[in-house]
């Protein structure tokens, strides 16, 4: 059984938490744009951890697809990963 058809492509969030990683995001939202799977059913999602760096800033310009939360002051990641699950809206989750 195939559970990735053509006919059914699951829709997928990419989450990711990050703070002052703007160097090392940019490989790994690159990665993510060159995936085969279909695009449009693909949503990468940023939680920006009070970043001072402008990783926030850098990802948007680089990638505007991805949806960026920005956090004002810096949290714990359990809280910060509440913010992302309030975002999502594809059927398959990976952090």
């Amino acid at each position: 059984m195939n559970y990735f058809s053509k006919e059914q492509d699951l829709r997928v969030s990419l989450c990711t938490i990050a703070y002052n990683e703007s160097a090392v995001l940019n490989g790994l939202f690159r990665d993510f744009s060159d995936q085969s799977y279909p695009h449009d059913k693909i949503e990468i999602i940023l939680v920006d951890n009070a970043s001072t760096d402008g990783t926030a800033e850098f990802i948007r310009e680089k990638y505007p697809e991805v949806i960026v939360i920005g956090s004002v002051f810096a949290r714990s990641h359990n809280l910060l990963w509440e913010y992302a699950k309030a975002e999502i809206e594809k059927e398959v989750i990976a952090l």
